[in-house]
């Protein structure tokens, strides 16, 4: 009976400690899989001023002057972005919906296509661990066009906190836009920036700068530079109330949530 009690419990210990094995196991794998940094580490939401113009409030006395004038400086971004970042951005996002395969003791490839403009592309983006960072690479092939084109390539920190993306002009390898990216995962705030990089043109070194923050007031930002004309605009805006500012040649222009112009103060 004592010999019969002590195989039992060793059968039992033999299945706890195999299955313990087997979790474990299943955890490391988990954990080793390569992260994605932020989805935001690629977009500018801009939607606040691209809508301005499509109000459907009732209309009330008063101007919308200041909010149109911020409009008006983000439209440069609104084609850049329609022109130059809409497929990178679509082929991007779109990875999060997969899940990576590991090609090498440090390296990660996901896979997958992405519909746009009448056609289909696939998207093979792939991520190796180099000490304490994370190198990427996006190669994008179009059905029936171009294949293995470098869109976009990159570095991050391990910690997916901060990095930069480099964007290059159709299927060749200059340059066209850099985006450098910070990202709080606990608070879900941080920052992404724009340069235009294309070399030749009046307006490389153009820079749209965008934030979330804790600030109660205003807890969004955009920074916008034009190079040809040496001018900086600041625009705060609070992504609740609607409520924002702008800010240049030394001058604040506000207006309230519903885009009217109002007095600022400080």
């Amino acid at each position: 009976m004592k010999n019969k009690i002590i195989k039992t419990t060793r059968h039992v210990l033999s299945v706890f400690i195999l299955l313990a094995l087997m979790f474990n196991g299943c955890e490391k794998d988990k954990e080793e899989k390569l992260q994605l940094p932020p989805e935001s580490a690629f977009q500018i939401d801009l939607s606040p001023f691209s809508a301005t113009t499509k109000s459907t409030e009732v209309t009330e006395p008063g101007t919308r002057t200041n909010i149109t004038v911020a409009a008006g400086v983000v439209a440069f971004w609104d084609i850049a972005i329609i022109g130059v970042m809409a497929l990178p951005t679509a082929a991007y996002i779109k990875a999060f919906e997969y899940q990576p395969l590991r090609v090498a003791n440090n390296k990660w490839k996901w896979s997958y296509s992405v519909p746009g403009l009448g056609t289909t592309y696939t998207a093979s983006l792939f991520g190796e661990i180099d000490g304490a960072q994370v190198n990427w690479q996006m190669f994008v092939s179009q059905q029936g066009g171009f294949s293995d084109w470098l869109m976009f390539d990159g570095v991050c920190n391990t910690e997916r906190t901060e990095g930069y993306w480099r964007l290059y002009a159709y299927t060749t390898t200059s340059e066209v836009i850099r985006i450098d990216w910070t990202y709080n995962w606990e608070g879900q705030t941080g920052s992404v920036k724009y340069t235009y990089t294309k070399q030749g043109e009046d307006t490389n070194g153009n820079y749209l700068e965008y934030g979330l923050t804790a600030n109660t007031d205003y807890n969004a930002y955009y920074n916008l530079y034009s190079k040809p004309e040496d001018k900086l605009f600041n625009i705060n805006y609070n992504t609740t109330t609607h409520e924002g500012r702008i800010e240049y040649d030394g001058n604040s222009y506000c207006w309230d949530g519903l885009g009217y112009d109002i007095d600022c103060t400080e």
